[in-house]
């Protein structure tokens, strides 16, 4: 009976954390900007290898959060980033088409071809990070245990991205220009308002 309590009680102890992590909103939002995050690193890398992994890990965490996506359908997310190349206004049977949540799945459909080129990964992550981003800034909960990540202008692409705080690493420019670009906003910090 001793042995059948020892081990319920290590159960317990491995199983509890994983559940509190599991109904925890923050942390799938967290594992979302990782992958993000990733992908940038080794676009700054000039490289692409591992990018269709994170773009579907986000791809499944899109399916797992699918009311979060649905409420952003039609939403304008945040008007300091600019609409994907292409765009239509969401209005009448456009809507649907221009939607964040859409223009983001066509996103990491591209970032997962198996042939990916740089210059296809870079454009397709330009238009990932821009409906990408204000998700982020408007779901991600700081967590003590997690990076702080921040987000970054490039002023030559005109183009944001997220990434752990620290040296520049652009990853629309790569050895190009590797540390063009400037702090616009930390994740989970709320901006004050004058």
């Amino acid at each position: 009976m001793n042995k059948r309590r020892t081990a319920f009680f290590a159960m317990m102890i491995i199983l509890f954390p994983v559940l509190a992590l599991a109904n925890n909103q923050a942390i799938p939002m967290q594992a979302a900007v990782a992958h993000y995050a990733a992908m940038a690193k080794t676009l700054s890398q000039d490289s692409t290898e591992g990018i269709q992994g994170h773009a579907t890990a986000l791809l499944a965490f899109m399916d797992d959060h699918a009311d979060m996506m649905k409420s952003m359908q039609g939403q304008s997310m945040k008007g300091v980033h600019k609409p994907m190349k292409g765009d239509a206004p969401a209005t009448g049977s456009k809507a649907d088409e221009a939607s964040p949540s859409l223009q983001m799945r066509k996103a990491l459909k591209a970032l997962s071809a198996k042939d990916l080129s740089l210059a296809n990964a870079r454009s397709a992550f330009e238009d990932l990070s821009a409906q990408f981003i204000p998700m982020a800034e408007k779901k991600y909960e700081r967590n003590a245990d997690a990076p702080t990540w921040v987000v970054m202008n490039c002023p030559a692409v005109k183009a944001d991205w997220i990434q752990t705080k620290g040296d520049v690493r652009n990853p629309y420019l790569g050895s190009k220009k590797l540390n063009c670009g400037k702090q616009i906003g930390v994740l989970g910090v709320e901006e004050a308002h004058s």
